[in-house]
């Protein structure tokens, strides 16, 4: 199947905001524009935790018990913002921003 790749990233579903650190993000309510949703990355043994109400009264405890990073146990806030973090990264690979690759498998002689 021969498939054009998009041009350009698809941008996220939601609008997103980096906060204070890297792992620390607002998300955009999809239901009301004047609703934004915290988002760490770094919570629950890095499963990530989100202020939404479907990952506190529903997925919080189970994140918490079991502290693996499956996507069942994360919110579309959670999955959007990492989507975004893997896109940046991957653009800028292929941009050849990222470092050389070459000195991480180069052996000391």
């Amino acid at each position: 199947m021969n498939r054009k790749p998009p041009e350009h990233a698809a941008p996220p579903r939601l609008h997103i905001k980096q906060l204070d650190a890297p792992y620390r993000w607002l998300v955009q309510s999809e239901t009301d524009p004047e609703v934004w949703y915290g988002v760490d990355l770094l919570e629950n043994g890095r499963v990530g935790s989100c202020d939404c109400d479907h990952f506190r009264y529903r997925l919080a405890q189970l994140a918490a018990e079991t502290k693996r990073p499956w996507n069942g146990l994360r919110c579309k806030h959670l999955v959007i913002v990492r989507e975004a973090l893997l896109n940046a990264l991957l653009y800028s690979m292929a941009q050849g921003k990222h470092e050389d690759e070459t000195k991480f498998t180069k052996t000391k002689t």
